[in-house]
């Protein structure tokens, strides 16, 4: 590495530095004026680190989809971002951009054909002749995807934040039989983790999503069940994409009874 950034301090170029690694950035490139700039090995993502007057840390990415899928975990910053990087999130902490470099990893795994491509090598050179080959190829897609899903939501229920692994379900929003390709098969957005009684009442349409990523209820769901189901009328999806759009109206025109 070249010189150091002369505005951070050997102490927090330290701490940078160990950030990075342990979130998966293994390969430091050379400093960017103020910036620190970091590889990996495992997945396609560049960033840089620095530090601002206010003591925030900035973090900028090389790629625009992860940005925009962390917005619920870093605030945006004003800084200018490096050559080459897109907008700077600022984390007031060590521990929130440790958070924040992590996701990123994670996500730059499987955004945006990250997860076809796992699928693909995972299945190289296997043809599928008969029923049982098909069937094996779909639940290995099944499986790819709903790792990627559980990395995408950070092992938590998209609704109500429930992280307990049991008591959650990561599926497709509009069903692998009914998706045209496997560009939609494995895209991340037409996936959901949420509880399993959310699960099942999304599944079976008895609640969909409407555009601004707000739960709605079916009509058929009476006041008394609503309350077993411990409904909140401000259930809201907060990491939603342009993407999962198309896959909810989806859901609403297909499968929510209304």
């Amino acid at each position: 590495m070249d010189s150091p950034p002369a505005l951070l301090e050997p102490p927090l170029i330290a701490r940078l530095q160990g950030a990075a690694a342990e979130a998966g950035f293994d390969r430091p490139l050379s400093p960017v004026a103020d910036w620190l700039v970091f590889d990996s090995s495992r997945a396609p993502l560049r960033i840089w680190l620095t530090a601002d007057p206010s003591a925030d840390l900035l973090v900028a990415f090389s790629r625009h989809d992860v940005d925009r899928a962390l917005e619920a975990l870093g605030t945006p910053s004003e800084a200018s971002p490096p050559a080459g990087a897109v907008a700077v999130r600022a984390a007031p902490s060590l521990e929130r951009l440790l958070a924040l470099l992590r996701h990123a990893h994670q996500l730059a795994r499987t955004l945006p054909r990250g997860l076809l491509q796992a699928f693909e090598r995972a299945t190289a050179g296997l043809l599928p002749t008969t029923p049982a080959d098909q069937q094996a190829l779909r639940l290995t897609g099944l499986a790819i995807f709903r790792d990627g899903l559980l990395d995408y939501w950070q092992g938590r229920c998209a609704v109500t934040g429930l992280d307990v692994p049991e008591l959650l379900q990561a599926s497709h929003v509009k069903p692998w039989d009914a998706c045209d390709g496997d560009d939609e098969r494995f895209d991340l957005c037409n996936g959901l983790v949420l509880a399993l009684h959310l699960h099942g009442a999304f599944a079976s349409g008895l609640i969909g999503v409407d555009e601004a990523g707000a739960l709605i209820a079916s009509p058929r769901l009476a006041e008394a069940s609503l309350r077993a189901l411990g409904w909140d009328p401000e259930w809201a999806i907060t990491a939603l994409q342009p993407g999962h759009l198309p896959y909810f109206r989806w859901h609403l025109a297909s499968v929510f009874k209304r």
